[in-house]
């Protein structure tokens, strides 16, 4: 057994130097032209390349693999599994290019290095401001582009290694197996919520509520997918009632509370937005039984590791104890 395992290995390791004496990057530049356009033509528009070249080069690129990476079909070429594995490799391997060639660029003008950071919208306005400006603070020549978006684009973008890390909620998509390979999540926090209603809506007259009690009231919410929608109509299902459709959805959580007043809704909003939606006095904060919420907050890297990345990790951990009450445990 131990010696099919070393054999494999070895067979693995001599793939792998194979491909890295054989192929170039415009190989890598050729498989992401010809999966998004899909013909050898429009890959050769776009690469300035004669189609007889961009045809030898992929047989090239499928002669060291030794796989069949596309397949013809009657709207042009159709990436294999394993050509779609490779072509989120080359992406990923062109990402870190251009991330490095940017450091580079920084470096000779004095500055540190471009840190690229994905946030959950509902943490656009919350953690992520206060994490940067705490790595901004310890690391003055760091420069940070910050992307909101829903999870699904988000964890794409890290695969590929358009992001360097996200702050996000984990919910049970972030954990399948084949999301959470090769990231590495930190939780950092519990997210609790609370369900808010105008001060002159009838769901104020009474001190307490069931969840279910709540199931035909006017609601504000995200739209779907999102770890934000399936919290709620979950807890909903849960209670043993269908979950709402809302009278008005919109994806700017920072809206949701002016939206909830005007339209005389409930909305449901993550702790720390409470305080400020709470601020005119237009709405006020119902006790609900269970109230519905995302575990917890997390830290999530991909493979890629910089001092400026391990900045924005401390950051994060330490902002994190202000939200918790208490400094979170690194899972790795």
């Amino acid at each position: 057994m131990t010696q099919n395992k070393d054999n494999s290995e070895e067979t693995e390791a001599a793939a792998a130097d194979r491909l890295v004496r054989k192929l170039r990057f415009g190989h890598l530049l050729l498989l992401d032209a010809v999966e998004r356009l899909g013909t050898l033509q429009q890959a050769a528009d776009e690469l300035n390349l004669s189609r007889s070249a961009v045809g030898k080069s992929l047989s090239e690129i499928e002669l060291a693999t030794r796989y069949n990476l596309f397949e013809r079909t009657q709207r042009g070429l159709k990436p294999s599994i394993a050509g779609m594995i490779f072509v989120r490799g080359a992406r990923r391997m062109l990402n870190d290019l251009k991330a490095i060639t940017t450091d580079a660029s920084l470096a000779r003008h004095g500055d540190s290095s471009l840190l690229r950071v994905g946030a959950a919208p509902f943490l656009g306005g919350t953690l992520a401001p206060a994490v940067i400006g705490r790595a901004l603070a310890t690391l003055p020549g760091l420069q940070v582009r910050l992307t909101q978006a829903r999870f699904p684009q988000l964890v794409e973008a890290l695969h590929e290694a358009r992001l360097d890390c996200l702050l996000t909620s984990v919910t049970m998509e972030l954990i399948r197996p084949e999301v959470a390979r090769n990231l590495h999540i930190e939780p950092l926090y519990a997210a609790p919520h609370s369900i808010l209603a105008p001060r002159k809506a009838p769901w104020t007259r009474r001190r307490a509520w069931q969840l279910k009690d709540l199931a035909t009231a006017r609601w504000v919410m995200l739209p779907r997918p999102g770890a934000w929608r399936l919290t709620l109509e979950s807890a909903f299902l849960n209670a043993g009632c269908t979950p709402p459709e809302p009278v008005v959805e919109t994806n700017v959580v920072f809206s949701h509370a002016a939206l909830a007043a005007a339209a005389n809704a409930l909305v449901l909003l993550p702790q720390p937005l409470v305080p400020d939606a709470l601020q005119d006095g237009k709405l006020i904060a119902l006790k609900v039984d269970p109230v519905p919420g995302i575990d917890s907050i997390a830290f999530v890297t991909g493979n890629r590791t910089s001092p400026s990345l391990e900045v924005f990790r401390i950051a994060a951990h330490a902002i994190a104890s202000r939200f918790n009450g208490s400094a979170p445990r690194s899972t790795g």
